[in-house]
């Protein structure tokens, strides 16, 4: 029983997503967030993503296109106040060490249909970063202490390199299926291309090869 405390303890010292943190480091960010998680929160976690849409005009056209939606596992996410609401849950569930970090890759896997229609990319997810880690900084609570400040850039900047790690590889992924086509096609063209020159070849080989036998015939009469 004394053992099974232990690992529960032991497992609760770590926070999956940053590993590196220290136990003194978990223990104060767990302390902070219960600190800053009040109704309160939602706006201050709206106020980043409003900060992205007015600094970029990117986002700006993102969040802006309602009528286009990322689809998630049971809703659809659409606006700042989505986002905000989405961001929030996912914090929470990061802070007890619950989150399942595969879903935060396919996350930023989902945003790459936004770099298709409107050019989201790693600039705009650096900047999301650099807002985020300032606003949450700025929290009492946070603030106060050096520890805690340092502590939840760690925690962000694992955050957002998680969502960064999913939306690249999808990028990834994509110019490596359109290289392939490319290559593909351009094989084939040089395909049609000789076949063309062949069938062109053979078409001059045959005319003259009708040429020379009415000579032949001219000549044997």
């Amino acid at each position: 029983m004394r053992e099974r405390a232990g690992s529960i303890s032991s497992a609760r010292a770590i926070i999956p997503i940053c590993p590196s943190l220290m136990p003194s480091q978990v223990a104060v960010l767990r302390k902070t967030w219960k600190h800053i998680n009040t109704k309160g929160l939602i706006t201050v976690l709206s106020r980043c993503f409003q900060r992205l849409e007015s600094s970029c005009p990117v986002a700006s056209a993102c969040f802006s296109a309602t009528t286009q939606s990322l689809p998630t596992a049971s809703n659809q996410v659409r606006t700042v106040a989505d986002h905000a609401r989405c961001l929030l849950s996912i914090l929470d569930r990061i802070i007890d060490a619950e989150q399942d970090l595969e879903e935060i890759r396919e996350m930023g896997a989902r945003h790459f249909a936004l770099k298709q229609e409107y050019g989201l990319s790693t600039v705009e997810l650096d900047r999301f970063q650099e807002i985020f880690v300032e606003v949450i900084l700025k929290q009492d609570g946070v603030r106060q202490s050096k520890e805690a400040s340092r502590a939840w850039r760690i925690l962000i900047c694992a955050f957002v390199d998680l969502f960064r790690d999913g939306f690249e590889t999808q990028l990834r992924q994509f110019r490596r299926k359109h290289s392939f086509n490319a290559h593909t096609q351009y094989f084939e063209n040089i395909e049609r291309r000789s076949s063309s020159s062949f069938r062109k070849s053979s078409l001059n080989v045959d005319s003259r090869m009708d040429v020379c036998t009415k000579k032949v015939a001219q000549i044997h009469l």
